[in-house]
């Protein structure tokens, strides 16, 4: 009867911890990176083939996790953008610069 209980409430715990600390665990594996081209077009996936879903410019700051998405397509390295306020997507590895060294 009380044999898989523990399991149970362990599950529980640990996902209702992902549920609330789920976007800060991002942030905390993320790093800032800067555009360094005049127009960054990002992207609903990564590749050129994916519908263009916003754009940055020179300067722009944006949050990667450089050890997380990173994708070949299109003869680029595309990785996974995290920005507040606007749409998140893919941008290319080459059009930007991390500044959280």
């Amino acid at each position: 009867m009380f044999k898989n209980r523990g399991k149970k409430i362990l599950f529980g715990s640990a996902l209702c911890l992902i549920m609330l600390f789920g976007t800060s665990a991002i942030a905390l594996a993320a790093h800032q990176f800067e555009v360094i081209v005049s127009t960054c077009y990002v992207r609903s996936g990564p590749g050129t083939g994916y519908s263009i879903v916003g754009h940055m410019h020179d300067g722009d700051v944006m949050w990667m996790d450089p050890t997380g998405d990173r994708t070949y397509a299109n003869g680029y390295y595309w990785m996974k953008e995290y920005r507040s306020g606007g749409p998140n997507g893919w941008v290319k590895e080459n059009e930007v610069d991390n500044i959280s060294k």
